[in-house]
């Protein structure tokens, strides 16, 4: 997951320039930039120009997106080119090039696009130019190439998978061809025939199969032989094997796989986190049941384990195989197979690699939101009523398969871990599982493929031993994962400390407290753990039940066309205020008592944006709809101003998000509400805070009185412009 154009033009000039020495041994001195070209009435700016014997020789021109305008770009290169005389151009965004070499005639020039440009002479080289040079940054330039097939016009019909699939096969057969000790085949000649070229990609292919005794990659290309050779051509000055290769997709968007396979798959950020959650070695055996692109597998083959993956996509477990293969993971067994299947199949499929009790370590992303479609024996969960949640067999699964004291980190919905309509999955997580760590991800952790709130789950299997239902269990929140929601990367990430602190908790046991007795519904959300020990060792304390009545409002289906009331929505909940100046006009078909507000009455929003305070301040025919929470205060303990502020400030909203639980709609569990804990401070104090709260919501309506006087003054000003205009012009 990623942006791959982060950089700024001048950003990428200034890398490109480097690279115009280091590969093709241009002096730096001759590359002049933003040299002006005059053609008739116009200017243009060529970005640079490299020029030999103080003539223009070549003509670069940066662009961050080769897509956008290109045919405008070309045309003004070859009004420049017209002009200057150059030789070459080249078209780029700091990774890919688009070259062409120009034939001249003495009416006009052509371009014709050839696969690199010619490097200087060795004997007019500043630098040496190595044969195999390190590939900097692999992914943006194999995204080039990908970006510059995607929009070819002869390859409508080539769909973006198979385009992902042939640069897969291009690439393996590059390192194979780096690591293997005979006659390299990885090579394109200026004057090899297209097919030669292809017929020894073919050649290495089948090594590649033959040597990993394994179906890898597929001989047959979907691409035309001369764009493959071009490839070739581009590829073969760099060493693969020297570049740093991260994870795959190199470069290929998630979006690319997700749209053609159906998944959505793990961000690198994540899986990298997980994966390291717990020191891996040559002795463990891993497993992923929903294995993707194999992001797990090969975190974990990096530390000498032996990796298993299962996927139900069968395009899906080939990538993971080339996954495995490109970074020389040789401990990996990937299978197409339904994970939830019977167990006999599975270990038949792995040739015994899968077996029940035999793995240290599973690392898992079921999918999320499944209904189960069809019927799977011999799972326990599925005796529990009503439950037809996907992500429980996978539970149950990995249970079966994990050796004792093995762990399990998996992620799942929120709805899963908080829901009450879950507590079933989570008895039986509690019951065969000790919780060793709780860590939460925003809901853009996905995103777009998905605005689902999720939990990584950290695992161990139980044997036979009796476990206390109270224990210390580790909970943190990953707000920055080091990319933002349009998955442009970010400095920003508590990864890093996370691992730190479960470390920490591992060595010492000191984190937050399971109590079975306490949480009657088995909450596993890291809402439902976060401290609120801030309150001290108050004693005076008590219950948001005991000093308040509690009601959610009126849903829409039972208001109709009227102007009886007026209805006030979450969006109209805000800076301690009930705002009606928005609020729409309904009836209703019952008797609304139970829904009126009144002077003194606090309202919460319990859905969307969860947990904004808003404290009515005087009495008239307004109803609440089904997306606020009215608190009524019925004590003569505590006054209303003071537990508005109080359910404003961080101390209660870290409550109430306690009381929050769902994965896709958010929303307050009014049970949980009720038990919120209310410090009963003195009346005097009380009536001091309330006082504070005046002072802000006097300040607030002077400014909106500002802000009105601005906006007629703003009104007034133009309308004398125009009267003295008019005035002038008769």
């Amino acid at each position: 997951m990623g942006s791959i154009h982060q950089q700024t033009e001048s950003e990428i000039r200034k890398k490109y320039i480097s690279k115009l020495s280091i590969e093709y041994g241009f002096d730096e001195k001759n590359i002049r930039l933003d040299v002006p070209v005059q053609l008739g009435l116009k200017r243009f700016i060529a970005d640079a120009i490299i020029y030999q014997d103080d003539r223009p020789f070549v003509l670069v021109e940066i662009k961050t997106d080769l897509t956008l305008n290109f045919e405008q770009a070309k045309n003004t290169l070859e009004q420049m080119s017209s002009v200057l005389g150059n030789n070459f151009v080249i078209l780029t965004n700091g990774y890919y090039d688009i070259c062409y070499e120009i034939e001249k005639s003495s009416k006009q020039i052509k371009f014709n696009e050839i696969p690199d440009i010619p490097a200087l002479s060795k004997d007019k080289r500043t630098k040496k130019n190595p044969p195999q040079l390190e590939l900097n940054e692999p992914e943006p330039f194999f995204y080039g190439i990908f970006e510059s097939l995607q929009n070819d016009p002869r390859l409508l019909h080539v769909t973006e998978k198979e385009i992902v699939d042939d640069l897969h096969k291009i690439i393996g057969a590059k390192i194979f061809d780096e690591k293997n000790s005979g006659t390299s085949l990885f090579f394109a000649r200026k004057n090899d025939s297209y097919l030669k070229i292809v017929s020894r990609l073919e050649e290495l292919l089948h090594q590649i199969n033959s040597k990993e005794n394994n179906f890898i990659f597929d001989l047959d290309f979907k691409l035309p032989h001369d764009l493959i050779s071009k490839i070739v051509f581009k590829l073969q000055k760099y060493s693969l094997t020297k570049s740093q290769l991260k994870n795959m997709p190199l470069g290929f968007s998630q979006g690319i796989l997700s749209k053609s396979t159906g998944a959505y798959l793990t961000p690198d950020a994540i899986s990298e986190f997980m994966s390291h959650l717990f020191k891996i070695n040559s002795k463990m055996k891993v497993l992923d049941l929903a294995c993707g692109s194999g992001a797990f597998l090969v975190n974990a083959g990096k530390f000498g384990a032996s990796v298993v993956g299962v996927d139900a996509n069968r395009q899906i477990a080939n990538i993971a195989k080339i996954n495995c293969y490109l970074n020389g993971i040789k401990n990996a067994s990937v299978i197409c197979a339904d994970s939830l299947g019977p167990l006999e199949n599975l270990a038949k499929m792995s040739s015994g690699n899968i077996q029940t009790n035999s793995f240290d370590l599973v690392l898992t992303h079921p999918p999320f939101g499944l209904r189960l479609t069809k019927d799977y024996a011999n799972f326990s969960m599925l005796t529990i009523s009503g439950n037809r949640f996907m992500e429980s067999l996978f539970i149950e699964r990995s249970w079966e398969l994990l050796k004792e004291g093995g762990k399990l980190i998996i992620i799942l919905p929120e709805g899963i871990t908080s829901n009450k309509s879950t507590r079933k999955i989570r008895e039986f997580i509690t019951t065969n599982f000790k919780v060793l760590g709780i860590i939460s991800l925003p809901d853009y952790a996905f995103f777009p493929y998905s605005s689902i709130k999720t939990t990584i789950l950290v695992l161990e299997k139980l044997g036979p031993k009796i476990i206390s239902n109270s224990y210390m269990i580790f909970t943190a929140y990953a707000k920055n994962l080091g990319y933002d929601k349009q998955g442009i990367l970010a400095k920003e990430s508590d990864f890093s400390k996370i691992l730190e602190d479960f470390n920490k908790f591992l060595q010492t046991n000191k984190g937050s407290k399971f109590d079975q007795n306490l949480n009657s519904d088995l909450r596993l959300d890291e809402n439902y753990f976060q401290n609120t020990s801030d309150l001290g060792n108050q004693t005076n304390m008590c219950m948001l039940k005991d000093i308040a009545d509690i009601t959610i409002g009126v849903k829409n289906s039972k208001l109709k066309k009227d102007t009886k009331y007026l209805l006030v929505k979450g969006q109209q909940i805000k800076d301690f205020e009930v705002d009606l100046s928005n609020a729409s006009e309904v009836g209703v078909e019952f008797s609304i008592e139970k829904y009126l507000l009144q002077k003194g009455d606090i309202a919460i929003t319990r859905s969307g944006t969860v947990g904004n305070v808003g404290l009515c301040n005087k009495d008239a025919n307004v109803i609440f709809s089904d997306n606020i929470i009215r608190i009524r205060i019925n004590s003569d303990k505590i006054i209303s101003q003071y537990l508005a502020s109080f359910l404003y400030s961080e101390l209660g909203q870290r409550q109430i998000r306690q009381c929050t639980t769902g994965s896709t709609i958010r929303g307050i569990s009014l049970s949980n509400l009720e038990k919120i804990q209310i410090p009963l401070i003195s009346i005097s104090k009380q009536h001091k805070i309330a006082n504070d709260l005046k002072k802000i919501l006097d300040a607030k309506s002077e400014l909106n009185h500002l802000i009105k006087n601005l906006e007629n003054s703003k009104t007034s000003l133009s309308k004398n412009v125009e009267k003295t205009i008019e005035e002038l012009l008769n």
